[in-house]
């Protein structure tokens, strides 16, 4: 069975305008209180604590949010949608534009990561918003939306649970503070309630070649 692929302008846009506002509201709020003398930076650094040794586990959860699962679930999702090649385009476009996003978010925000005696991987880049959270986000939402409506309640579950799994990963590999977890989780389901209303609105697909440019370089 097809899945829908309109998104109405009714109850189902209602509800993403809802998402999209309490997700950067969230995101704002944090992204002001991770500053170094804010509350949740002094709160962080006061209450989180080295983690102990990562067992087997951590590292190969943390793997589903890196750059080949995020392409494989991105190119998933447009294989699912092939009969409808605009909600196929809206899908890619939406992961490379939550892609760049959040590397411009995090050079912005430039938060620092834990204490490097905490690692147990070697990280890139800053802390705010994760990096391999937003991705695995991304990737998930996608295939979510991808799917036909009656898969998608128990797509939505796995989603929020692989999102639990990565986030824990990166919290207990040492390279990010519960906040940044919680960041990208707010921004990437902002890009998904805006990309999906922008779907509704619009009559036509979205050009995507010079964005999937910029998803292959921000993934190399």
């Amino acid at each position: 069975m097809r899945a829908t692929r309109e998104v109405s302008p009714g109850t189902a846009g209602r509800r993403d305008r809802a998402i999209l506002a309490a997700s950067l509201t969230a995101f704002v709020l944090l992204a002001i209180g991770v500053q170094p003398d804010h509350v949740v930076a002094r709160a962080e650094r006061a209450g989180v604590r080295a983690p102990e040794p990562p067992i087997g586990l951590w590292p190969a959860v943390t793997r589903i949010g890196e750059g080949p699962a995020l392409v494989g679930a991105t190119v998933a999702a447009a294989a699912l949608a092939h009969g409808d090649r605009r909600h196929a385009a809206f899908l890619v476009a939406r992961v490379a534009v939550g892609v760049a996003a959040r590397r411009v978010l995090a050079e912005v925000i430039r938060r620092a990561r834990p204490p490097r005696a905490w690692w147990w991987v070697t990280p890139r880049g800053f802390s705010f918003p994760s990096r391999h959270v937003t991705w695995f986000c991304l990737g998930a939402a996608a295939l979510v939306d991808a799917v036909p409506d009656r898969a998608r309640p128990v797509g939505q579950i796995a989603s929020w649970a692989g999102t639990a799994m990565v986030g824990a990963s990166r919290i207990r590999l040492g390279i990010h503070w519960p906040s940044d977890v919680a960041g990208a989780a707010f921004a990437a389901a902002a890009v998904r309630a805006a990309g999906r209303l922008a779907e509704c609105r619009s009559a036509r697909p979205p050009v995507i070649t010079g964005i999937t440019g910029s998803l292959a370089r921000e993934l190399t």
